[in-house]
C-alpha cells in the first residue's frame, strides 16, 4: 500500500507537470466558448461550449478529461469537442472540474453535477434534456458513472440518457497488481498515488468514488452504456466488472474494447501539438500506428450507440498525422 509519504512525494510534483501542459495550451486559441464559474449553482468551476447549430434544442454531450483526478486539462479537448459538435449535431460541454490533492473527493463530482444542471435546467444553451450523455476517459469516465449513481440520490441533479466511458476508472479501492501492467500504462505506484489524493478521508469503497462497489439496485437504474475499454490495460478487468454487474441487474451495456492502443490515447490523438509538447521525443515516437484513426472510430461508435447516427462525416483533428 502507498505511503502517505510517497503519495505527497508524487503530489510535489505536480505543479511542474499540470506547468507542461499548461504552457502548451496557453497560447493556444480555443474555439469553444467558455463559461465562468457559477458558484450560487453549485458551478465551482467553469466550462467550455460547443453550441450546436440551429435554434432548436438538441441533445448535450458532457466530455469529462482524465489524469487520475489531480492532473489534466479541459481545454486539451476542444478539438474533439468541435469535432463530437459538428458529427452529430449536438451542444458540447468540457467540464474543468477541480483536481487533487487541492480539492480531494467529492469536489470534481461536485462540479460535474453543478455544471450539468446548470446547462440542462438553465437557460444559457438550448438543450434536448431527455437526450443527455456524458462522455468520459478514464478518471473522466469515473466522474461519469458517479454522477449517474448520483443523480438516483439526489432529486436536484438531471438524469442522463447514456454515458461512454473510454479506460474507465472505477474502482480506486483496487491494489492494481503489478504484472499486469505494461510499459506503456502509468506505474502501480502512480495509480496509487492518484487515488490516495483523490479519496482524502473518505472510504475509497464509497460508489461515487469508486462505482463498482454500487448494489445491484444502484447498477440497474444506470442508463445504456458504452464500455470501451483499451485490450491490454490493467484498468481492464474494472470495465469488465462493473459492465457484467450492470448487464446482470438489468441494465443496458454494450461491450467495445480497443485493441492496439493504450490508456490515455484520445486525449493523445485529440490533441497532437499537446501530446508533443509534454512528451518525450521516444514517447511520441513509440505511439502504436494509426491511434489516432482508432480514437476517431471508438468515440463516433460510442455516441452512435447513444444518440443514433452521425449527422456527418467531420474530419476527425490532427488525423493527417496518424499514418
Amino acid at each position: 500500500m502507498i505511503s502517505d509519504k510517497d503519495a505527497g512525494g508524487f503530489a510535489a510534483a505536480l505543479p511542474y507537470l499540470r506547468r507542461q501542459t499548461e504552457r502548451a495550451l496557453d497560447t493556444r486559441a480555443m474555439t469553444g466558448e467558455w463559461l465562468t464559474p457559477e458558484i450560487e449553482l453549485g458551478c465551482a468551476s467553469g466550462c467550455w461550449l460547443h453550441r450546436a447549430t440551429g435554434t432548436a434544442p438538441r441533445p448535450v454531450v458532457f466530455e469529462l478529461h482524465g489524469g487520475g483526478f489531480a492532473l489534466g486539462d479541459a481545454r486539451k479537448g476542444d478539438a474533439i469537442r468541435a469535432w463530437v459538435r459538428d458529427t452529430f449535431d449536438v451542444n458540447v460541454v468540457g467540464i474543468e472540474y477541480r483536481l487533487a490533492p487541492e480539492h480531494p473527493f467529492p469536489a470534481a463530482l461536485n462540479d460535474v453535477a453543478g455544471t450539468v444542471r446548470r446547462i440542462v435546467d438553465g437557460s444559457e444553451v438550448k438543450v434536448e434534456s431527455a437526450r443527455t450523455v456524458l462522455m468520459g476517459y478514464s478518471a473522466g469516465a469515473n466522474l461519469a458513472v458517479a454522477y449517474a449513481l448520483l443523480s438516483q440520490r439526489d432529486d436536484s441533479a438531471p438524469l442522463v440518457s447514456g454515458l461512454a466511458l473510454h479506460y474507465p476508472c472505477l474502482d480506486v479501492a483496487e491494489r492494481i497488481n503489478p504484472s499486469g501492467v505494461r510499459a506503456c500504462d502509468l506505474p502501480v505506484d502512480k495509480m496509487a498515488a492518484f487515488s490516495a489524493m483523490y479519496a482524502g478521508e473518505c472510504d475509497k469503497t464509497d460508489p461515487l468514488m469508486s462505482p463498482v462497489h454500487a448494489d445491484d439496485s444502484e447498477l440497474a437504474a444506470l442508463p445504456p452504456t458504452a464500455f470501451c475499454p483499451v485490450e491490454g490495460d490493467a484498468l481492464l478487468p474494472q470495465a469488465e466488472t462493473l459492465y457484467r454487474r450492470m448487464v446482470d441487474a438489468g441494465a443496458s451495456g454494450v461491450w467495445n474494447p480497443v485493441a492496439g492502443v493504450y490508456h490515455g490515447y484520445i486525449e493523445d490523438a485529440a490533441d497532437m501539438e499537446t501530446f508533443r509538447a509534454i512528451s518525450m521525443p521516444e514517447t511520441v515516437a513509440a505511439r502504436p500506428r494509426g491511434f489516432q484513426r482508432a480514437a476517431a472510430r471508438a468515440v463516433k461508435t460510442s455516441l452512435e450507440h447513444l444518440l443514433g447516427p452521425a449527422c456527418r462525416d467531420a474530419p476527425f483533428p490532427g488525423l493527417e498525422d496518424s499514418e
